[in-house]
């Protein structure tokens, strides 16, 4: 077969030049897919260009993303015509100046989206599935069926589909894809030489990290602080995050007399010296109405190795990244009562809350490190291109 471009350019500037890969996303990037950026910041052996059909202005745009519409008004016409038509040279001469031997296509939807220019440009893809992509149920419309066919599409068409955690790697399968083709791929953190924060007496409060929607589990975490024994009563929260139901969870703090501080979104280093500050981290995720799951949300992994103890809930890949009774506590999901009585057994208990946190570390570090998350990741790539040149 013949080779893509990139490898006839690395073969005109010698074989330290690394591959590329794209990494595929409709609109790039929106301020919470950081995992996107972490992931394609940890590979080693292989270098990964952004590409995408319109950008969008946020803390994690940078200015050698590859974009296919510029402007306002025409890119939102012309994403609205390659939702329809999945047509775009303007991609395809992107994705070949970029030298790309393949497409890492990021969530099953931006997938169907990009799987006829792979054809056309014969690139191999891997797809990447989060949650909501795999686990909330289209409806029976003509755009939920016509999305269905385009999932089941981009999954046949691809040589890998990897998950974050097993419960995706799971309903990946339910939604069709081919199981040998399924593999668990973490996207972990970088990790760094500096020390965890040493627990002290300032280190006070409840941090709760999120978009403000169902899946999250506010509601859950503000009704359980409402049911904190006396001693507890008032204990701070700390809201970073914003989202659609930041109105209706505001009024529920106030109406329940519970302590929160709503900081809205906030920049990374924000985030981190929330974390310094704070007693424990809460994470009560849930499986919203409609079917919407977390993977693994990246807060946990951060906050665990920052030394935080986690408490959070049962609820996807979080049995993964959290030990329940020795890194932090979980408990059912969609159960208050539950994570009220969790919550103030460590905010009770600061020598054991403080264990946790270097469990949790220690854990997060030995399983989750972004660069050996990366090396797995270009096994895969390297795999795929092998297997690709071979058809």
């Amino acid at each position: 077969m013949q080779l893509g471009n990139g490898w006839h350019e690395r073969l005109k500037l010698g074989i330290q030049a690394k591959p590329v890969v794209g990494f595929w996303r409709l609109v790039v990037l929106q301020s919470t897919e950081t995992f996107i950026r972490t992931q394609s910041d940890a590979l080693i052996t292989w270098q990964a260009r952004t590409v995408g059909f319109k950008a969008i202005a946020s803390s994690l745009s940078r200015a050698d993303d590859l974009v296919a519409q510029h402007g306002r008004y025409r890119s939102a016409v012309m994403l609205r015509l390659f939702r329809l038509t999945r047509k775009s040279r303007r991609l395809e001469r992107l994705f070949s100046s970029a030298g790309a031997e393949m497409i890492h296509a990021h969530f099953s939807e931006d997938a169907g989206l990009i799987t006829p220019t792979a054809r056309r440009l014969n690139l191999p893809t891997v797809v990447s599935v989060y949650g909501f992509d795999v686990t909330r149920a289209l409806p029976n419309t003509q755009l939920g069926r016509r999305q269905a066919r385009r999932r089941t599409e981009a999954f046949e068409y691809a040589s890998a589909i990897l998950a974050n955690s097993r419960f995706m790697a799971e309903s990946a399968v339910v939604c069709g894809a081919d199981p040998s083709k399924v593999e668990v791929v973490h996207l972990g953190i970088a990790l760094s030489s500096a020390p965890a924060q040493a627990d002290n007496a300032e280190r006070d409060g409840i941090l709760f990290v999120g978009r403000l929607v169902e899946k999250k589990g506010l509601e859950d975490l503000i009704r359980a602080a409402s049911l904190f024994p006396p001693e507890l009563a008032g204990t701070k929260i700390v809201v970073v995050g914003d989202g659609p139901l930041r109105s209706e969870l505001e009024l529920l703090a106030q109406q329940h007399g519970v302590n929160v501080d709503f900081k809205g979104s906030q920049h990374a280093s924000a985030i981190q010296a929330e974390m310094d500050a704070a007693a424990l981290l809460c994470v009560p995720s849930k499986t919203a109405a409609d079917g919407d799951s977390e993977g693994l949300p990246t807060i946990i992994l951060e906050g665990a190795y920052a030394g935080l103890p986690v408490v959070s809930t049962e609820h996807s890949g979080i049995p993964e990244a959290v030990v329940s009774g020795t890194t932090g506590i979980l408990v059912p999901e969609n159960n208050p009562e539950r994570l009220s009585e969790a919550l103030s057994e460590l905010l009770s208990d600061r020598a054991k809350a403080a264990r946790y946190g270097a469990a949790g570390r220690a854990h997060i570090a030995e399983h989750f490190d972004s660069a050996e998350c990366a090396r797995k990741l270009e096994a895969v790539y390297s795999r795929v291109v092998a297997q690709h040149a071979t058809r």
